[in-house]
């Protein structure tokens, strides 16, 4: 079986991704999509540092 790898192609000027082996991407004109992770949010969880409030701090 072939293997699939992501690949980005237009349709009607809108920006899809599917995933392809070489030989149906060269056929829809599709490039590979780039392998960069969405950054992840940060944890802003409360921890014991940031939980306490100091008198000065509040307004």
């Amino acid at each position: 079986m072939a293997e699939l790898d992501e690949y980005t192609f237009e349709v009607g000027g809108i920006e899809h991704t599917a995933r392809f082996d070489e030989k149906d991407a060269k056929r829809y004109g599709a490039t590979k999509a780039s392998a960069k992770a969405a950054p992840k949010a940060a944890n802003k969880a409360r921890t014991v540092k940031n939980k306490a409030v100091s008198v000065d701090d509040a307004d």
